[in-house]
This record gives structure tokens, sequence and C-alpha cells, in this order.
């Protein structure tokens, strides 16, 4: 799923000079989609790869709406492709925590720093209470 925005590195902002968000969120897509092939899981009737592709459909519009830094909506993006992987690897209870370990797994050795990598986990435990 090709991104319309392209993300231009910027060191104030806090993303690693010279990083390019646009192969490494390619990567992610890749690798993402690579998950839901690999882990088919028919339980998974709402969150599956379509569930995903929508969520970071709609957070780039979000994120582009609202003129976000950088490095946010990279950190959002990043979120939104990995927000749910932790239903095919484990119980659908606390998916977020593996969720996150999915992520820092692909990531690590990528030029992402500890602090960048926080954030975007925080993004991922978030949970929206059900009102």
């Amino acid at each position: 799923m090709p991104l319309s925005v392209e993300l231009q590195p910027n060191p104030g902002k806090g993303l690693p000079a010279g990083m390019n968000t646009g192969n490494l969120l390619s990567e992610i897509a890749t690798y993402i989609e690579g998950l839901f092939q690999t882990y088919r899981c028919p339980y998974l009737l709402y969150h599956n790869l379509d569930h995903t592709r929508q969520v970071v459909q709609h957070v780039e519009e979000i994120a582009s709406q609202y003129k976000l830094d950088d490095r946010s909506f990279f950190i959002v993006l990043v979120a939104a492709w990995f927000h749910d992987t932790g239903q095919l690897v484990g119980d659908c209870e606390g998916h977020e925590e593996k969720s996150v370990q999915l992520m820092k797994g692909f990531l690590t050795g990528k030029n992402i720093d500890e602090k960048l990598m926080g954030d975007i986990s925080h993004c991922i435990k978030v949970k929206v209470p059900c009102v």
C-alpha cells in the first residue's frame, strides 16, 4: 500500500538524519502483509489485513489534515501498521504488548533510536474506552 505522502527526514523534528522514511514504511508494509500471510487466523474476522490497511489509510488522512510534523507522522503510521499484529502470534487479550515486540524486533538495527521506538510503542498500546 503506497503512501500518498512522502515524509522528509528532519533532524530538528527528531527523525535520524538520512533516514529514508518512505523506504522504511514500504518495508514495514511488506513485513506486515507477510505476517498476515504467514499467520493466517480465520478467527480474526475484523482485525485482518484489510482492517490494518484501512487504519493506515485513515491515520495518513488524519495526520495530513492536522499537518503533523514528520516525526509524529512517522510514529502514527508505524503504530497503525503494527497495532493489531500481536493478535496473529498470541491471544487477543494483551495483544498490544505482542504488537510492540513485533515492531521492536523489526525496527531494531534500522537506525531507530530508543526514544522513537518508545513513542511508537506508546501509540500501539493506546486503548480507547468504549462508551
